[in-house]
């Protein structure tokens, strides 16, 4: 329970002169988020504040945070896609502390999943990857790059027919692409981002991240679901850095022989280090995953990526727009969707025990560095493993309280 004195709302509370607080759902480092109902339409939303510490005047990086805040709601703000939590309000309590009133959500976020011993099908840790896709095919065609995916940031809930439906939540430290919406909200010296989900490129600069940058975040967290572990872990953020910038990652297909080597292929393609080797769009990504998920036992359903035309994620922005292709990929416009095999009716099988399956040719395997590539990716990799060294060495976390607020969020 959130102490009174360290949160901007109590039970009871009328906020902002028309929501009610009904309870407190989770703080973390930064932010608080209680549960309220809207006083005139009586329906639930969910209120996020920044703590009154992290605004006040004289507070380490106060003002970035506040703005990161105000991004959040701006950022998801804009965007339609089922697959994210919609915002329906923002502004700031009489003391200027800011909050942000959005859907309230019934579920738990994937990291619980994860952290839970039971399986999990093929076809549904892929049918979570692939949901959140869409989210993210809508939020590159408007320029913006999460940069903070993960499975605390990817909330299960239900729709009404008892169907998972996946929400990507917080878009707090998102960076919109080109023009001069791009706004530098934090020094060179801090990082953003989540260490075990964070491509190498955004681990050498916050700056550097473009939509594959979240096609690496989509591939770890694919990896973690279906192989129940990490492709990189350690015990201290340097040492992690290290392993990301300059080794190898694991093939899934190794590590949990049931799942084909198609989708292994279609995964580690994610993580390759080279940007320019990953899937160059969301789109292209989620349309070689699509024949793996629980969804395409059902038949065809309309994803966004079919007719996604003049997008970031196409590459077909025009530049007036604002909005860049990553990395000046091209492409022609719609991703048509991918065929392969269909899962039986049975919600319990796997990939695994499909058989008849045709795999596709596996992708030519490529070296991941010469000799003059790896020295500049490590010397990379110590500069950034020492701005997140800490004095007592603890592990890398990997945990958070399971409310949608991160333990220690923000302390960036």
């Amino acid at each position: 329970m959130v102490e009174p004195r360290s949160s901007p709302a109590s039970v009871g509370d009328i906020v902002a002169g028309k929501y009610r607080v009904d309870r407190i759902l989770g703080a973390g480092g930064m932010g608080v988020v209680v549960a309220a109902t809207h006083l005139a339409v009586h329906n639930r939303v969910a209120l996020k504040f920044v703590r009154p510490a992290a605004h006040a005047e004289g507070h380490k990086g106060a003002g970035d945070f506040t703005l990161r805040f105000l991004r959040e709601a701006q950022a998801a703000g804009r965007l339609t896609s089922e697959h994210v939590a919609r915002i329906y309000d923002a502004g700031a309590l009489e003391d200027g502390t800011p909050y942000i009133a959005m859907e309230y959500l019934d579920g738990h976020d994937l990291g619980r999943t994860v952290e839970s011993d039971a399986p999990i099908a093929v076809p549904d840790a892929v049918e979570y990857v692939l949901q959140a896709c869409e989210a993210l095919v809508e939020a590159h065609s408007h320029g913006i790059v999460h940069r903070d995916l993960k499975p605390q940031n990817l909330f299960l809930c239900r729709r009404l027919n008892g169907m998972p439906l996946v929400k990507v939540l917080d878009f707090g430290i998102a960076k919109e692409i080109g023009g001069s919406a791009q706004k530098v909200l934090t020094d060179s010296t801090v990082v953003l981002g989540s260490p075990l989900y964070m491509s190498p490129e955004q681990m050498r600069g916050a700056r550097e991240a473009d939509p594959r940058s979240d096609i690496w975040s989509l591939g770890v967290i694919l990896h973690q679901l279906l192989a129940r572990e990490l492709p990189f872990d350690a015990n201290t953020v340097p040492e992690l850095c290290v392993k990301v910038m300059t080794e190898p990652h694991p093939k899934l297909a190794d590590i949990r022989p049931h799942v084909p080597p198609e989708l292994s292929e279609i995964v580690s393609r994610c993580l390759e280090k080279d940007v320019s080797r990953r899937w160059s769009s969301v789109a292209e990504f989620a349309a070689k995953l699509e024949p793996f998920s629980r969804s395409a036992e059902r038949g065809v359903v309309d994803r966004p990526w079919r007719s996604f035309v003049d997008t970031i994620d196409s590459g077909a922005v025009e530049p007036s727009s604002g909005a860049l292709a990553p990395g000046g990929v091209s492409g022609s416009g719609a991703v048509a969707a991918s065929t392969g095999p269909k899962l039986s009716a049975d919600t319990g099988v796997t990939w695994g025990e499909v058989s008849g399956a045709k795999s596709p040719s596996p992708p030519r395997r490529r070296s991941f560095f010469v000799g003059a590539v790896a020295g500049t990716l490590l010397t990379a990799a110590v500069v950034v493993a020492a701005m997140y060294a800490r004095e007592d060495g603890t592990k890398v976390p990997s945990k958070t309280s399971g409310t949608g607020v991160e333990d220690g969020a923000g302390d960036d």
